[in-house]
């Protein structure tokens, strides 16, 4: 396992640490048992739990918000017994593994190791600590604003956790995990939203003064949605944001006899625009439009999404793009054509 420690400036330097395949470092996180590949046994990367449709997740590059998180906060690290059972670990290390860094461990085996303050003697609470998104991030960077992050706190790589008793506030800092930074961080592992399968009906030659339907369907069994989940499980901090399309917008070159070329269809909790037969022809609907000229056209779609931070009981709270300047994520356009048109015959 690979342990960050590079500090910067007057800070002590510590060499990337790697555990042996045979030594398991203390599961001592605040949500130890988070089987999500965000978690580390390291000092810098978050021990926040990030699952995308009850899957692991992480932070991806293609996220469709601008609602991010910061690189660094504070966050809940340790029990009294899990920051002690850390430090005896990280003593036990030999020296060539722990390298410019031994010292920096000696004072926490000092400090940490050697006091008995009101924790030692049952008090409830958390060390807190300086933690990173280090999956987006490279190394060097995420240093820089954990370093920035522990000196607004006054916090020291000597001294890199604060005991906070339960029920007391967090400690004060630049950023600090609270339900809304976890809503950011589970925002932005939303990904690449996914476009409709739809088809028109006709399936190939349309016919001028007669209606063409829609229908279609996001794929998956979740209808498109992503559900995206950031917490602490054993701090008992979660927050959840739901991605779900709305809308899908139909669009066409062609002339039609309303004398618009655009259609929306209302997306239902499935998934689902339009209306389909069981064997899977578009049906009468109000996911339509009629051309006027025949010719050659080409259909597109567009889909806009909800993004939604829920509120504790499950409910859409806060609309994410409420706080971002946006108004729904469209998705890119798809082309669906080109559709041929041929003259109605009349008697």
């Amino acid at each position: 396992m690979r342990m960050i420690r590079r500090f910067i400036g007057t800070m002590i330097l510590i060499t990337p640490l790697v555990f042996s395949a045979s030594v398991a470092a203390p599961s001592a996180a605040a949500d130890s048992g988070c089987q999500s590949a965000s978690v580390t046994g390291d000092q810098i990367a978050t021990f926040v739990c990030l699952t995308v449709n009850g899957s692991p997740g992480s932070p991806q590059s293609s996220s469709p918000i601008n609602w991010t998180p910061p690189v660094c906060w504070l966050e809940p690290r340790y029990t009294p017994a899990g920051l002690q059972a850390y430090v005896a670990y990280m003593m036990n290390e030999p020296a060539s593994v722990i390298a410019e860094g031994a010292a920096a461990v000696a004072a926490w085996n000092a400090y940490y190791g050697g006091l008995t303050p009101a924790y030692n003697g049952g008090e409830a609470g958390w060390w807190w600590g300086v933690a990173c998104n280090t999956t987006s991030q490279d190394i060097l960077t995420a240093d820089t604003y954990a370093q920035e992050i522990m000196q607004s706190a006054g916090l020291t790589w000597q001294r890199p956790w604060e005991w906070v008793p339960t029920g007391n506030p967090a400690p004060a800092a630049t950023f600090v995990a609270t339900p809304e930074l976890l809503a950011r961080y589970a925002a932005s592992a939303i990904g690449q939203l996914t476009l409709p399968q739809a088809k028109p009906s006709p399936l190939t030659t349309q016919t001028v003064n007669l209606p063409t339907y829609f229908a279609g369907a996001f794929a998956g069994k979740n209808g498109g949605k992503v559900t995206a989940v950031a917490s602490l499980p054993a701090f008992g901090m979660s927050s959840t944001v739901v991605a779900a399309p709305e809308l899908v917008t139909i669009s066409t070159t062609g002339q039609t006899i309303s004398g618009t070329n655009t259609v929306t269809c209302k997306v239902n909790s499935s998934g689902k625009f339009g209306v389909m037969s069981k064997a899977g022809i578009p049906q009468a609907s109000n996911c339509t439009f009629t051309y006027a000229q025949p010719g050659t056209y080409t259909i597109t779609m567009r889909a806009t999404w909800s993004i939604n931070w829920l509120e504790a009981n499950g409910a859409a709270g806060w609309p994410v793009e409420d706080l971002v300047p946006a108004q729904g994520q469209p998705a890119a356009l798809l082309a669906q054509g080109p559709i041929q048109e041929i003259q109605t015959v009349n008697n």
